[in-house]
C-alpha cells in the first residue's frame, strides 16, 4: 500500500460515523419536530375551542345586557298604547287573556313590538317570546304569551327553557350559563325544535323584576358559528403553514449546525489522529522506524498512539539487535518505557469516552435549543391566535351594539310619538332645526333624551354614553353637531373629527380595531379614549347613520360609546391564563420529550460509538501491544465497510513489510 493511499484511508475515518450520528439525530430532531407539531396543533385546538366559547359568552352577554332595557320599554310602551292603561289594569288584562286564551290589545302590542324586534334583526334573532311560569291565575306549566310569532302563543314553554331560565350559578358551564339573578344563556346547537327553530341557537333568558313572566331571545347561531369555525380554520391553517415552515426551517438549521459541529468534532478528535497514525504507518512502510506518532494530552487516541510509538520502538530495537533476556532466561528487546509509556493501557480506557463525551455534550445543547425554539414558535404563534381572538371579540361586541340601533331607534321613535301625540316625521324635524338653530332644547328632545338615558341607567350593552348628530345644513348648523344625548352636558357640542372619519372609510380601510361593519355602521376601538369627551381609558364606539325624515337629503349620525377597559383587561387575563397553563403544559412536554430524547440519543449514540470507534481502537491497541511483545505475524481483524477499514489495512500492511524487513534482517 502506497502512503498517498494511506492517507486517503486515514481521512476517510470519521466521515462514516459522522454521517450513522448526523443521520441519527436528524431522524430524531423530525421524530421530534413531528411529535411538537401534533402537540402544539392539539393546544391550539383547545385554544381555539375555547376561544369560540369567549365569543359565544361575550354574545350572549350582550343579548343579556339589553334584557332589562327592552322588556320594560316595551312594558311602558304598552301602557302608553293602550288608553287609561295602569300597571294594575295591564296586569288584569294580560290575566284575562291567559284565562281565555286569547289575545288582548296589551298582549297585541307588545307581540307587534316583538315582531318589530325580529324585523330589524336585533341581535339577528328570528324569535322573541315572553312567558309565564306555572301559579299565575289558571296557568298549571309555564306558558307562552306574548310572541313575534303568533303560532307559539299560549304554546307551553320547551322544558330546556324553562331549565335555563331556572338555572343556577353552581350549574354554569361552556355555553350554558347564569349571568346574574335575572339573566342566562345557553347554546342550543340542535335549536329549539318545539318552537319550529332548526339548528343551532342562542338563547337569552330573562326573569322580568316582578319574577313572574320571562323574556326569551332567540338568535341563530348556524351562520355565525360557521363563521367563526372558518375564521379560525383560516387562522389555524395559516399559523399551520408558517409554523410547519419554520420548523422545517429550523430543523435544517439545526442538522446543518449539528453536522459543521459534529464534524468539527469529528475532524479534531477522529480524523486528525487518525491522518497521523496514518502517515506514521507510510513513513514506517518506507523504512522510518524513528518516526513519532504526535500525542496531545486527553485526545481521543491518545492510548492507541503511545502502543503505536512503544511498538515502534520495540520494532527499532529488534532492528538494532538490542535483546535482554526476561526473567526466564527468553531475549527480549530491551526497551526502557517510560511512566507514561508504562500507562498505556489507562490511557486508552480514558480515551475511550472521549468522542462519546463531546458528541453526547453537543447533542444535548443542540437538543435543548431545538426545544427552546420549538417553544418560542409555539408561543409566537399562540400571540398570534390569542390577538387575533381578541380582535374577532370586539367585532362582535361592536356588531352586537350596532344591531340594536334599529330597532331602539324605532322604539325611541315610537316611545315619543306616544309622549307627544299628532307629531309628524316634518313636524319633528321642524323643531328639530328650530332648537338647533336657537341651541334650545325642545320638548321631543327632552323626551327622545329620557328615552336614551334609560339606555345608560339600565346598563344596555354597557354603555355609557350616546347621542346623535345633525350633519352641517345651510342656515342652521355649519358644522356637525350633538342634538341628542343621554348626557345633557354633549348637547349642541361639535362632534370630533376621528369620529366622523368612521363614515368616510370603506371596507378596504379595516383594520383589526377599526373597521366598517357595513354600509350603515363602523367602528373603532379607543385605546387612548376620547379626552375630548371626557372619555378617559380604552373606549369602543359604533358609529351608525340613518335619514330621519324623507323630505330632508340630512344623514344623521348615531354614536355609542361603550368602556372596554375591563371588558379587555378580562380577555388579557383570560387569555393570558390559558396561554400561561398551555405553555407550562408545553414546557412540561417538552422537557420530558428533550430528556427522553437526549437519553435515547445517548443509547444510540453508545451503541454507534463503541462499535464504529471503540471496538476498532480495541483491535489496534491490542495488536500493537502484541507486536510489542514481538508478535509479528498477528494481524488487526478487517470487517469490509467499517469505519477505520483503511488504516487496519495500512496497519496490517505495515506489519507484514515490517515482518519481512526483520526476518530478512535477524537471517543476516
Amino acid at each position: 500500500m502506497t502512503a498517498g493511499k494511506l492517507r486517503f484511508g486515514g481521512k476517510r475515518a470519521g466521515s462514516r460515523i459522522l454521517i450513522e450520528i448526523v443521520m441519527l439525530i436528524a431522524v430524531v430532531f423530525m421524530a421530534t419536530g413531528i411529535i411538537s407539531f401534533l402537540l402544539f396543533r392539539n393546544s391550539q385546538s383547545r385554544l381555539i375551542q375555547e376561544s369560540k366559547e369567549k365569543l359565544v359568552e361575550y354574545k350572549a352577554l350582550q343579548m343579556c345586557s339589553t334584557s332589562d332595557y327592552v322588556s320594560n320599554l316595551m312594558i311602558q310602551l304598552q301602557m302608553l298604547s293602550v288608553p287609561g292603561s295602569t300597571p294594575q289594569t295591564a296586569e288584569n288584562d294580560l290575566n284575562a287573556g291567559i284565562n281565555q286564551k286569547t289575545v288582548t290589545p296589551s298582549q297585541q302590542v307588545v307581540a307587534d313590538m316583538l315582531k318589530m324586534l325580529v324585523e330589524n334583526k336585533f341581535f339577528g334573532s328570528t324569535m322573541a317570546l315572553f312567558a309565564v311560569p306555572p301559579g299565575r291565575t289558571s296557568v298549571s306549566k309555564p306558558t307562552i304569551v306574548m310572541s313575534s310569532d303568533e303560532k307559539t302563543v299560549y304554546e307551553p314553554v320547551p322544558g330546556k327553557l324553562v331549565q335555563l331560565a331556572r338555572i343556577d350559578r353552581s350549574d354554569n358551564e361552556s355555553n350554558r350559563a347564569r349571568v346574574d339573578d335575572k339573566n342566562s344563556y345557553a347554546l342550543f346547537l340542535e335549536g329549539v325544535p318545539e318552537l319550529g327553530l332548526e339548528g343551532a341557537y342562542l338563547v337569552s333568558a330573562f326573569t322580568v323584576e316582578s319574577g313572574e313572566m320571562w323574556y326569551f331571545d332567540f338568535a341563530p347561531m348556524h351562520d355565525e358559528l360557521a363563521a367563526i369555525d372558518s375564521f379560525y380554520e383560516t387562522e389555524r391553517a395559516r399559523i399551520d403553514l408558517v409554523l410547519g415552515l419554520l420548523m422545517v426551517v429550523s430543523l435544517i438549521i439545526l442538522i446543518v449546525m449539528t453536522f459543521l459541529v459534529l464534524s468539527y468534532l469529528v475532524r479534531k478528535t477522529i480524523t486528525k489522529p487518525i491522518d497521523e497514525l496514518s502517515d506514521a504507518a507510510s513513513k514506517v512502510i518506507e523504512g522510518d522506524l524513528d518516526v513519532k506518532v504526535p500525542i496531545r494530552n486527553g485526545e481521543e487516541f491518545e492510548g492507541l498512539k503511545i502502543a503505536f510509538n512503544n511498538m515502534l520502538s520495540s520494532l527499532s530495537g529488534i532492528m538494532s539487535k538490542q535483546v535482554r533476556r526476561d526473567s526466564d532466561g527468553v531475549e527480549v528487546p530491551w526497551i526502557e518505557l517510560s511512566e507514561v509509556d508504562r500507562k498505556a493501557p489507562e490511557w486508552r480506557r480514558k480515551g475511550r469516552s472521549l468522542i462519546f463525551t463531546r458528541v453526547t455534550v453537543a447533542v444535548i445543547v443542540l437538543y435543548m435549543a431545538a426545544g427552546a425554539l420549538g417553544l418560542l414558535l409555539f408561543q409566537r404563534s399562540q400571540a398570534r391566535l390569542v390577538e387575533k381572538s381578541k380582535e374577532r371579540i370586539v367585532r362582535t361586541v361592536a356588531e352586537s351594539v350596532a344591531s340594536g340601533h334599529y330597532f331602539i331607534s324605532s322604539l325611541i321613535q315610537r316611545y315619543y310619538t306616544l309622549v307627544i301625540p299628532d307629531v309628524t316625521d316634518s313636524q319633528a324635524t321642524t323643531m328639530f332645526f328650530d332648537a338647533i338653530s336657537n341651541k334650545t332644547i325642545s320638548e321631543l328632545q327632552q323626551v327622545m333624551n329620557e328615552g336614551l338615558k334609560g339606555l345608560i341607567d339600565q346598563d344596555f350593552q354597557g354603555l355609557e354614553l350616546a347621542f346623535e348628530a345633525f350633519p352641517p345644513m345651510a342656515g342652521i348648523v355649519s358644522e356637525p353637531t350633538v342634538f341628542l344625548s343621554t348626557d345633557d352636558k354633549y348637547m349642541y357640542m361639535l362632534v370630533p373629527e376621528r369620529l366622523l372619519n368612521l363614515f368616510n372609510m370603506s371596507a378596504g380601510d379595516n383594520t383589526p380595531y377599526r373597521a366598517r361593519l357595513d354600509d350603515d355602521n363602523a367602528y373603532m376601538l379607543a385605546r387612548d379614549g376620547f379626552p375630548e369627551l371626557g372619555l378617559d381609558g380604552e373606549y369602543l364606539v359604533v358609529a351608525y347613520r340613518h335619514d330621519t325624515d324623507p323630505s330632508t337629503e340630512a344623514t344623521f349620525m348615531f354614536f355609542d360609546f361603550k368602556p372596554m377597559g375591563e371588558q379587555l383587561a378580562a380577555i388579557d387575563t383570560f387569555y393570558k391564563n390559558e396561554s400561561r397553563h398551555t405553555l407550562f403544559f408545553m414546557g412540561i412536554v417538552t422537557g420530558v420529550g428533550v430528556i427522553a430524547v437526549i437519553i435515547i440519543t445517548i443509547f444510540a449514540l453508545d451503541y454507534l460509538i463503541r462499535t464504529r470507534i471503540t471496538k476498532p481502537i480495541d483491535d489496534l491497541s491490542a495488536v500493537a501491544e502484541q507486536v510489542m511483545d514481538g508478535d509479528l505475524e498477528i494481524r488487526v481483524p478487517v470487517n469490509k465497510g467499517e469505519e477505520f477499514e483503511g488504516i487496519k489495512l495500512a496497519f496490517n500492511e505495515m506489519l507484514i513489510s515490517l515482518d519481512e524487513v526483520i526476518t530478512k534482517g535477524l537471517a543476516h
